[in-house]
């Protein structure tokens, strides 16, 4: 099976396909703490990892005597990997011209039967021109390429994020739905660096500051600070592709500020100012925890009351599905 590649439209880039736009005038002149009311944060997909199980003996060896060439030699287009995932045999980088984002597939096969094959990448780096030379690299190796997975795949990861430009770490308060564990890092000059709520084994958020952690990758950054909000989504209720349009919003539920609200009424009043105070230290969360339950209740509707204009899920999860088209990530159409 011969190497078939579809060229991309010179006049067109893969690059940022997804990311959103601000008001970056009133956020630099410090005008604006964070996105503009009227630009919510567009969602992207930072990570997916989709697992195809082949079940036709006929399909299973076709596959095998192409792919196994290309995942046991480099070549342009596939290139080594430091290390295997766990559950299959092989593994390679793809690599494909004109990309920054190179695509992680992994492969498992029995007596010369393509038994399963894992792609694992980033669809918001990749765009809709990079799906598309995906696409092409992938009829090399099997027939239809990527519509395998759209028809056939399940996704077996799926990180969801928003990026709030403007917005510091080290200003905004957050809290997690109620009952979920808490983490938080700082740094060593004492600025909250990431913030974590849910076991990291499986689905749980990630808050960090996406500007120091490029830095940290010798990344040259330019622009207001931005932060980043990831839901981690393993083995998600929404196993194929062609369901994602149609998934629940992951945000709904995480309330955020990057103010100080009134003081409730009642009670002392120097008690507001030292629990403001512990959350500047702690985190909101982690404050909340510190005070009589008949007090968190009080007080956590308090920072909802003061959440941004910017910072509203619904709104924010509206802007999914045309972000989904734009990729076509879960198309079985944009390819012929």
């Amino acid at each position: 099976m011969g190497l078939k590649l579809i060229p991309k439209d010179k006049g067109s880039s893969n690059k940022n396909q997804t990311l959103p736009k601000y008001d970056h005038e009133h956020v630099e002149a410090g005008t604006l703490e964070g996105p503009s009311a009227l630009n919510a944060p567009t969602p992207f997909i930072d990570k997916i990892a989709v697992v195809l199980t082949i079940t036709s003996t006929k399909l299973a060896q076709q596959i095998h005597s192409a792919l196994y060439q290309a995942m046991t030699n480099d070549t342009e287009y596939f290139q080594s990997v430091a290390k295997h995932v766990k559950g299959f045999q092989l593994g390679k980088l793809i690599t494909m011209p004109g990309c920054e984002e190179r695509v992680r597939i992994d492969y498992n096969f029995q007596n010369s039967l393509a038994n399963r094959i894992r792609l694992e990448f980033n669809p918001a780096k990749l765009g809709f021109w990079g799906m598309k030379e995906l696409h092409g690299v992938l009829t090399s190796v099997m027939p239809e390429g990527w519509d395998h997975f759209v028809t056939d795949g399940r996704i077996s990861r799926l990180d969801v994020a928003v990026d709030l430009i403007g917005v510091r770490m080290t200003k905004l308060k957050m809290q997690p739905k109620i009952g979920q564990s808490a983490q938080a890092w700082w740094s060593s000059d004492g600025k909250l660096k990431t913030y974590q709520w849910g076991k990291p084994t499986g689905t749980h958020t990630q808050i960090y500051n996406k500007t120091a952690e490029q830095l940290a990758r010798g990344i040259a950054v330019t622009g207001p600070q931005v932060t980043r909000i990831e839901r981690r989504l393993k083995n998600p209720k929404y196993k194929k592709l062609t369901d994602l349009a149609g998934m629940n919003n992951p945000f709904a539920g995480i309330v955020l500020t990057t103010s100080i609200p009134e003081a409730p009424p009642g009670g002392p009043s120097y008690v507001w100012p030292m629990f403001c105070d512990s959350v500047q230290v702690r985190t909101l969360d982690l404050a909340l925890k510190l005070l009589p339950k008949h007090k968190r209740t009080v007080y956590r509707n308090q920072f909802t009351k003061a959440a941004p204009l910017w910072w509203n899920p619904e709104a924010i999860w509206k802007m999914w599905p045309a972000m989904l088209d734009e990729i076509k990530i879960g198309s079985t159409t944009a390819w012929k």
